[in-house]
Parts: C-alpha cells; structure tokens; sequence
C-alpha cells in the first residue's frame, strides 16, 4: 500500500505543472446585455458580452486554456460589485486580473491605461 501512496505522489507532482488552471464561468444578466465572467484562482480572466449564437457554451479558446467550472456562487460577489457600478454605488471593483488571455503586451498596457480613466469620464 505505502509503495501505491508514493507512486501516486510522483505522478500527481509530474502532472501538476501540465494540469490546466481552474476557470469559474458565470453568465450575469446585466442592464446592458448579458455577460460572461469568468475567474481563476489568480483574479478575473474574463469579461465578455455574450453572443446570441453561444449562449449554451463558452468558445473553443476558453477550453483550450482553462478547465472550466460552471459556477454562479464562484462570480457571485463580482456580479454584485457590477450591479453596484452599474447603479452608481460603487466607483471601482478594486478588481485582480488574471492576464493569462492577453496575447500580448499591448493589450496588457490597454488594459493599465483604460484602469486609469476615473470614473465617469470618457476619453478617446
């Protein structure tokens, strides 16, 4: 048995750098459309209007990236905070973002820049 307990302990340490990260999806019925969210235990990795044509399932890259988890009570508390926006209560999520999606630093600093408009405020 002892020898069947360190075995399974090499392959479970070999396969863990290879195992894919964990995406929690929630679809959130905003005032604007609706919105798919989805989190990893390292912040928010996604934000996206949901297209009427794949409302059932997330696209084929989320999958490739992620192992993904269908759970509400996972982007519960960021639906709340978008709600709160939304409503004009709250004035920043105060949000951790999960970058693995960005395919470039360009989009990383976009997101940086676009952190950094105040809210209410537009700028081109």
């Amino acid at each position: 048995m002892q020898g069947l307990q360190e075995a399974r302990r090499t392959l479970e340490a070999r396969l863990m750098p290879h195992s894919r990260p964990r995406l929690s999806l929630d679809v959130w019925h905003s005032p604007v459309g609706d919105i798919r969210i989805g989190k990893t235990d390292k912040g928010i990795a996604l934000v996206e209007f949901v297209r009427s044509d794949e409302k059932k399932s997330p696209g084929d890259y989320l999958q490739d990236t992620f192992t993904i988890e269908q759970d509400s009570t996972a982007v519960g508390d960021l639906t709340r905070k978008l709600q709160d926006y939304f409503d004009g209560k709250l004035q920043n999520l105060d949000w951790i973002v999960d970058d693995t999606l960005m395919r470039s630093d360009f989009q990383r600093e976009v997101l940086r820049a676009t952190a950094e408009v105040p809210y209410g405020t537009v700028v081109t």
